[in-house]
C-alpha cells in the first residue's frame, strides 16, 4: 500500500496551497467548517470497525464462513449507523440555519459521509491483501487532484472541491465494497437483528474510544467558526495541516502494523521506540520549517499564529503515546474498556474547556486544548499499561 499511503500524505500538501490561491481563506474556511461538523459522524458510521473488524478478519483468515459473517455484520451495522447519522444531521440543519445556507456544501458532506460508510479498509488491512484497494485508491486520488487543478480556476469554482472530494471517495469505496461482497458471496438480503444488537453492544467501548476524541479534535474548528469568522477557520485549518499530515502517517503505519502486532505482541517495545523516534524527527522538521511554511501559504507571522502552530506540532507526542499504549498494546490485549474509560475522561475534559479557551485565546486556545487532550489521553494509557504489568507480575 506504499503508493496509497504516499498519496494520502501528499494530497493535502499538493491541493491545499492551490485551493487557497484560487478560492481564498474565507471560502476554504466555509467548506472546512461544514465538513468539520460532518466529520463528527465519520466515527459514528465506522463504529470502530477499523480496529475491531481488522482484528477479527486477521484472526479468522482460514475460516471463510466466519469472514463472510463478519463482512455482512459490519456492512449492515454501518448502514444502520449512517441512517441514524442522517437523522441527527437533519435535526442540526433545522436548528442551525447557516448549514442550510450552504446546502450544496452540506450535500457534498453527506455524500462524503456515505463514502466513508462504504469503506472496506478494515477488510483489506485484515487480510493484508491490498492489491485492489491500492489500485482503486490511487485512481480516486489522481482523479481528485487532476479534477481540482483542471476545474478550479477562481473563487466561483469553489464547489468543485467538495464535489470532487466526496464523489471520488464515494465511488472508489463503492467499487471496493462490491468486490469484497462478490468475492465472499455475502448475502445482504437477510438481516440478523440479534447479531446486529450483539455487535453494537460488543463494539460500544471501542466506538466511544474512537468517537469521543472528535469532541475535542473537530470542536476546535467548529467553535472557531461559531465564534469568529470563516477566514479564521481557514487559517487554523492550514496551521493544523502539518500535524494532520504527521498523524495520518502515524495512523497509516499503525494500521499496517496492527495485524502483525495481534499475532506477535511481544514486539511492542521495538514499535514504541521506533514511533517515538520517528515523531521526534518529524517534530524537529516542523520546527525548523516554520518560517518557510508560513511564507509559502501567506499566513501572517504573528505571535498568535506562531504559538498556535507550536502547540499543534507539540501535540504529535500525545498522539503517538496514545497510539502505542492504546491501539497497539491495550486494545490488542482486549482491554477495550480500560482504553475507553481513559479516552472518555480526557476527551470530555477537553470538550468542556474548548469553548472558554477559544473565547479567551482564539486559535491559541483551540491548539492548547488539543495539546492538553492528547497528552492526557497518551499519558493516561501509559500509566494504565504499567499498572496492568504490575498486577500481572
Amino acid at each position: 500500500m506504499s503508493v496509497v499511503q504516499l498519496l494520502q500524505l501528499l494530497t493535502p500538501v499538493l491541493i491545499v496551497p492551490f485551493l487557497i490561491t484560487k478560492i481564498g481563506f474565507s471560502t476554504y474556511g466555509n467548506i472546512t467548517f461544514i465538513f468539520s461538523i460532518i466529520a463528527y459522524f465519520f466515527s459514528v458510521t465506522d463504529y470502530s470497525f477499523k480496529v475491531s473488524a481488522t482484528r477479527d478478519i486477521a484472526t479468522n483468515l482460514n475460516n471463510s464462513v466466519a469472514i463472510a459473517d463478519i463482512i455482512k455484520n459490519v456492512i449492515t451495522t454501518k448502514a444502520i449507523m449512517f441512517i441514524f447519522s442522517m437523522i441527527i444531521i437533519g435535526m442540526i440543519a433545522i436548528i442551525y440555519p447557516p448549514l442550510r445556507e450552504h446546502g450544496a456544501i452540506l450535500s457534498c458532506g453527506i455524500v462524503l459521509l456515505a463514502g466513508y460508510t462504504l469503506s472496506t479498509e478494515w477488510f483489506y488491512l485484515g487480510t493484508e491483501n491490498t492489491k485492489h484497494y491500492a489500485i482503486i485508491q490511487v485512481v480516486s486520488k489522481l482523479i481528485f487532484i487532476g479534477g481540482c487543478v483542471l476545474l478550479i480556476q477562481n473563487q466561483n469554482d469553489y464547489l468543485f472541491y467538495p464535489i470532487l472530494l466526496s464523489s471520488t471517495i464515494f465511488f472508489g469505496n463503492l467499487v471496493l465494497l462490491i468486490l469484497v461482497v462478490k468475492k465472499h458471496m455475502v448475502s445482504l438480503l437477510s438481516i440478523n437483528i440479534k447479531e446486529i444488537k450483539l455487535t453494537l453492544r460488543k463494539n460500544f467501548p471501542l466506538f466511544l474510544n474512537q468517537f469521543v476524541p472528535n469532541l475535542y479534535n473537530n470542536s476546535g474548528v467548529v467553535v472557531i467558526g461559531l465564534m469568529t469568522s470563516s477566514t479564521q477557520v481557514g487559517t487554523y485549518d492550514l496551521l493544523k495541516k502539518p500535524v494532520d499530515l504527521i498523524t495520518t502517517l502515524i495512523s497509516v503505519l499503525s494500521k499496517s502494523i496492527f495485524p502483525f502486532m495481534n499475532r506477535k505482541n511481544s514486539s511492542f517495545e521495538k514499535y514504541r521506540r521506533f514511533m517515538l523516534g520517528l515523531s521526534t524527527i518529524l517534530f524537529i522538521i516542523c520546527l525548523f520549517g516554520t518560517i518557510p511554511f508560513f511564507e509559502f501559504l501567506n499566513i501572517p507571522f504573528t505571535t498568535r499564529y506562531l504559538v498556535t502552530y507550536l502547540f499543534l506540532i507539540a501535540s504529535i507526542y500525545g498522539y503517538v503515546i496514545y497510539d502505542c499504549y492504546g491501539v497497539n498494546y491495550l486494545i490488542i490485549r482486549n482491554k477495550d474498556q480500560l482504553v475507553m474509560k481513559n479516552t472518555l475522561i480526557a476527551s470530555l475534559i477537553a470538550f468542556v474547556f474548548v469553548i472558554p479557551m477559544v473565547y479567551l485565546w482564539g486559535c491559541m486556545g483551540a491548539a492548547l486544548n488539543l495539546l492538553v487532550a492528547r497528552i492526557l489521553m497518551g499519558v493516561g494509557l501509559m500509566i494504565q499499561k504499567h499498572k496492568l504489568n504490575g498486577s500481572e507480575n
